[in-house]
């Protein structure tokens, strides 16, 4: 792959990133990520296609709105440069193999789990809108295995994607059932739950295995650094819904790796 092909996923992924800014603000707030239009939250004042150039507008404004001079924050260019970030490996992994059905599928999952990601990090709650969308791209990677294989499957068994569902999930709602009836509390979000349902259709049943011990080992790693450093204790809640995400990335990029060290005879 030339070096084109890589600056056109870059601004693809810069342009999607502008996009889930507004996802990650509005969603939250239960408003509609479409009306009104990209409008200075200080002024009010409608944004034009000069104020929304991905990244370049922040430089070329110099972070302040155009109108009214107010900062703009920084997390709004950061973010577009991590989603393109996100898709320059997949589409190394996936569209130099040819496998650009692939691609798109990991890109469109992840940038539903980018929003996530920081939706459940400051909220701690899981829009059940996200995971309808995630189960929706889910299907559709179902049903064109039917018809070529999946590279991220490996192999055409039209169960493995709907196992992929049952599997992940399956394990997190009853650690959810449990806590509620051991220790009368959620011991885990339902939210995951659904999340992890929606992921294991574009993963398959192994990948989803191995995605979810990911996270749940960046958990444990996470939780006792916070816990050393004492800026978490035991009582506070740590949302798992960004681990997950974290531990799907990993997955897609070199899920098949780690299941071959790990658990050799699956592979």
């Amino acid at each position: 792959m030339t070096i084109f092909y890589y600056s056109i996923v870059f601004a693809y992924g810069l342009l999607i990133g502008s996009f889930l800014n507004v996802c990650i603000c509005r969603i939250p707030l239960e408003e509609s990520v479409v009306k009104p239009p990209s409008h200075c939250p200080n002024c009010g004042t409608r944004l034009t296609a000069v104020d929304l150039v991905p990244v370049f507008s922040y430089l070329f404004l110099r972070g302040k709105c155009r109108h009214c001079k107010a900062k703009i924050s920084l997390k709004y260019p950061m973010l577009e440069l991590l989603t393109a970030l996100i898709y320059l490996p997949l589409f190394y992994k996936y569209g130099q193999n040819g496998h650009y059905i692939e691609f798109f599928a990991a890109a469109y999952l992840m940038s539903i789990l980018i929003v996530v990601f920081f939706i459940d990090l400051k909220h701690q709650i899981i829009p059940d809108g996200l995971v309808i969308l995630g189960l929706a791209g889910g299907i559709a990677l179902t049903v064109y295995n039917l018809f070529r294989p999946v590279a991220i499957f490996h192999d055409r068994a039209w169960w493995n994607p709907i196992v992929g569902m049952l599997a992940g999930s399956g394990f997190l709602f009853l650690v959810a059932i449990i806590g509620l009836l051991i220790y009368k509390e959620e011991a885990m979000g339902f939210g995951d739950v659904k999340l992890l349902a929606a992921i294991g259709g574009y993963l398959g049943w192994k990948m989803t295995l191995t995605a979810l011990l990911t996270s749940i080992i960046l958990s444990a790693l996470v939780s006792v650094i916070l816990m050393a450093l004492k800026i978490r204790d035991r009582k506070d809640h740590i949302p798992l819904g960004p681990f997950i995400v974290t531990g799907t990335y990993i997955t897609l990029l070199f899920g098949w790796d780690i299941l071959k060290i790990l658990y050799p005879s699956f592979v």
